[in-house]
């Protein structure tokens, strides 16, 4: 769900849905529950178009009907019964399909459910893979990360801040919790904070859901994580400076934040980076650029794609600066 090849945010709707079943010990459900929770949460995230444009007066087409049917799903806390219907229509043929496809390079060897017809029912079957994650201790953290990506996802349909997440990236907040898109005001480089999404769980899945430096699960220490220099910025400016390298290079971008427990970030404080942590973060952002997700842009304008040159610059200037790596 998180790599997935599709980049429309249905899947978002639909992997909530899954979770929710699932995590309530049901091995299936129709497909009229599984709609219900999908289309109320397709009207709490339906603010930025999916799509061409559609008739507004169509009764048979899934987004103009959420359209229409969005306000009074809202108030009532539940979905229309023609919300639910669209819905039952469209996901077989459409998010149901879609769900399971992955980028070439990625190996999938099962579904996470199956459709099928019991006693004229269409119900929802769901595989142990999905019964594994729905009752893992790391729930709550994949669930954080789904409506992170799902924020990021959906902001990229905004005209205002579409175009500049996917042509120029984003950097990190100073606070390292938002991102923030840069942009060119009059002639003056500005910092704009948008609300697309909160940093620290849109990473966590890139890392598997573990600590960067211990690599014990992020789910293990009751302290809220944090998000961390991988080259920490305090010992780029005390040794690296005068390198044309770092004057190219920004040190707080998504490529250089990883997220720790809280002791392991504190405990590392601005040490250099080791020769482990270097192809560590390379793993993980080689991982992220290969996703859909359009936060992987970010990382990608400044790693490039293949990324062997940029990692080789980045070992030989922290090598100049005494670093063993």
């Amino acid at each position: 769900m998180l790599l997935g090849d599709n980049t429309r945010t249905y899947k978002f709707a639909l992997g909530h849905a899954l979770l929710e079943s699932a995590s309530s010990g049901k091995t299936h459900v129709t497909l009229e529950e599984l709609a219900r929770i999908y289309s109320l949460e397709m009207a709490k995230h339906s603010e930025y178009p999916q799509g061409p444009s559609v008739d507004p007066s169509s009764t048979s087409d899934m987004l103009s009907i959420l359209a229409r049917e969005r306000e009074t799903t809202l108030q009532a806390g539940q979905p229309t019964e023609l919300l639910v219907q669209a819905a039952m229509k469209s996901m077989p043929g459409m998010v149901m399909q879609k769900f399971h496809n992955i980028p070439d390079g990625f190996v999938r060897d099962f579904d996470f459910y199956s459709l099928e017809k019991v006693n004229g029912l269409q119900v929802v079957k769901f595989s142990n893979q999905l019964m594994q994650v729905a009752s893992s201790p790391d729930l709550t953290v994949l669930k954080d990360e789904l409506f992170s990506r799902w924020n990021i996802v959906e902001a990229s349909f905004s005209p205002e801040i579409g175009g500049t997440l996917r042509i120029q990236g984003v950097v990190a907040s100073a606070d390292r919790e938002f991102l923030e898109l840069r942009r060119d005001v009059a002639g003056a480089n500005m910092l704009r904070r948008p609300q697309i999404a909160r940093l620290r769980p849109a990473l966590t899945g890139f890392q598997s859901g573990l600590c960067f430096h211990c690599e014990q699960p992020l789910s293990d220490m009751p302290e809220t994580p944090h998000v961390d220099h991988v080259i920490a910025r305090a010992y780029v400016a005390r040794k690296f400076l005068i390198s044309d390298f770092w004057r190219g290079v920004e040190i707080d971008g998504v490529w250089n934040l990883v997220v720790s427990h809280a002791h392991c970030n504190i405990s590392k404080r601005d040490k250099p980076p080791t020769a482990k942590m270097l192809q560590d973060l390379r793993t993980r952002n080689d991982l992220a650029i290969r996703s859909n997700v359009p936060v992987s842009q970010t990382i990608r304008i400044v790693t490039k794609s293949p990324s062997d040159r940029f990692y080789g610059q980045l070992r030989d200037a922290l090598r100049e600066g005494g670093v063993s790596v």
